[in-house]
């Protein structure tokens, strides 16, 4: 039977457990969107079980494809590079996710999560605290 991910991140301890489990995880730019009303972003993405986290060893051999869904809460805004709000065809690969700190100042609350993508695209939310929810909706046969 297979089990579906259910996780929440708090702080950049438990979003590197997230973004391994979706290190190489593909979406495209019609499968992302931020509502600025409820300062969420979300996002569905097509996930490989790298992590072997299956009870069943066929599973842990096939390596089952999920469809995950992710999302961030308490976003004030979001950037991107390279991201093309036409081509919703074009297909990214997430390499990882984390905090960054470089511009951050004592004064400064806010936080920035960095999505990186493949062929250097990437999305940087601004955060007001770290509150990630990934959820796997199903297996893909």
């Amino acid at each position: 039977m297979t089990q579906l991910l259910n996780l929440q991140a708090y702080d950049e301890e438990d979003l590197l457990l997230i973004s391994s489990h979706l290190q190489n995880a593909e979406t495209r730019r019609a499968m992302m969107h931020y509502d600025k009303a409820n300062k969420r972003f979300a996002m569905i993405l097509l996930r490989m079980d790298n992590m072997g986290h299956t009870q069943s060893s066929a599973a842990q051999e096939s390596k089952e494809l999920y469809k995950t869904l992710f999302i961030v809460n308490h976003v004030f805004n979001v950037q991107h590079k390279q991201l093309s709000a036409y081509e919703s065809r074009d297909i990214y690969e997430l390499l990882t996710i984390y905090v960054d700190t470089t511009n951050a100042s004592l004064t400064d609350v806010t936080q920035h999560l960095v999505l990186l993508f493949s062929h250097d695209y990437l999305l940087r939310l601004e955060l007001e605290c770290i509150d990630v929810i990934l959820q796997d909706l199903m297996p893909i046969q």
